[in-house]
């Protein structure tokens, strides 16, 4: 297996199975973990934009 991170410019080759999991599996982990801070950050923001009154959510659209 080979990984490539094209914005730092580097490349792994992985020959070891266990060690090509472990790796995905923690880039995974910070993946998901950067995600939820991207959403903790978005609520308090719609959370504050609320409270100074300029929050205006979606209109709903009717689904047949």
């Amino acid at each position: 297996m080979r990984i490539k991170v094209v914005k730092e410019n580097l490349a792994f080759a992985v020959e070891d199975l266990r060690l090509s999991n472990l790796i995905l599996s923690i880039m995974r982990a910070f993946g998901e973990f950067k995600w939820i801070l991207i959403r903790k950050r978005q609520r308090e923001g719609i959370a504050l934009a609320k409270r100074l009154g300029a929050y205006r959510a979606r209109k709903r659209i009717a689904i047949a």
